[in-house]
């Protein structure tokens, strides 16, 4: 019952934790290109997210001219990589806790 309750409680945090506003409204001022091609996401709408998240993890910020998109994107990658070991880990607690009701 803990496990279940410990991994809602991480996916949660984890799923709180895929916002980059700061990021969004830079990329937006400074690489317009870059920011229609990852959907045009507002800077605190959830549905998204994914694309702005994947590009993170995968360290397109790198490839910006921009230092501000680069600083940004170092900043949203720390968050970015807690909020996928979150949702991991969350998804692992909450499938044994599973497993632990049945058994």
């Amino acid at each position: 019952m803990i496990g279940l309750a410990v991994g809602a409680l991480l996916i949660l945090v984890g799923v709180f934790n895929l916002s980059f506003p700061e990021l969004i409204r830079t990329l937006k001022a400074n690489d317009l290109p870059q920011w229609e091609a990852l959907g045009s996401p507002p800077p605190y709408a959830f549905h998204k997210t994914v694309g702005v998240v994947s590009w993170v993890l995968a360290h397109g910020y790198k490839n910006s001219f921009s230092a501000e998109i680069v600083h940004e994107g170092e900043s949203a990658l720390k968050k970015a990589v807690f909020a996928k070991y979150a949702l991991i880990t969350g998804v692992l607690c909450l499938g044994l806790g599973f497993i632990g009701i049945l058994s």
